[in-house]
């Protein structure tokens, strides 16, 4: 018997620096880890046409074994939305985004760094890089490695669910 593949999808602004570089991050960590039953996907709510990671992405990634060179930007689509089984956005604006292409998704989207806490302070955000200096890439890299590293097991709890 075959386990149904539990589809996980990383939202940011113009697909080209933190959804590109999370899910790199969590492709390599399931790898590492021999599962192969959680897809990992990332888009957009306004990315260029099929563009490639930026420069600063693509080399901080790189620093840490994980290469996003392949990707290039798509889109968030409603249908992307709906065979998603858990969506993490890098800001709050992203989760608005997606309630106006569908209320249908509510209860499977999260802000990545609430996801599986309580917290509803401020400042849960993931700032985006683009236009910063590679310092701040890496710092923003190793934001969301913590983050993924924190949510892999729920991750895994619930795709364990879904098979």
């Amino acid at each position: 018997m075959t386990k149904k593949v539990f589809k996980v999808l990383f939202v940011c602004t113009g697909n080209s620096c933190r959804s590109p570089m999370a899910e790199g991050i969590l492709k390599k960590m399931l790898r590492d880890k021999g599962m192969s039953h959680i897809e990992v996907q990332s888009a957009g709510t306004m990315p260029p046409y099929q563009m490639q990671p930026t420069s600063y992405a693509l080399i901080t990634s790189l620093e840490q074994g994980v290469d996003i060179s392949s990707y290039r930007s798509k889109d968030l689509t409603k249908s992307l939305i709906e065979e998603a089984d858990l969506i993490l956005v890098m800001e709050e604006a992203h989760r608005r985004f997606i309630r106006n292409l569908t209320n249908a998704a509510d209860s499977k989207v999260f802000l990545l760094k609430s996801f599986g806490q309580d917290k509803k302070e401020s400042g849960l955000e993931i700032e985006d890089p683009i236009g910063m200096d590679i310092e701040f890439y890496r710092s923003c890299y190793d934001e969301l490695e913590y983050e993924i590293k924190r949510i892999l097991p729920l991750i895994e709890k619930m795709a364990a669910k879904t098979s």
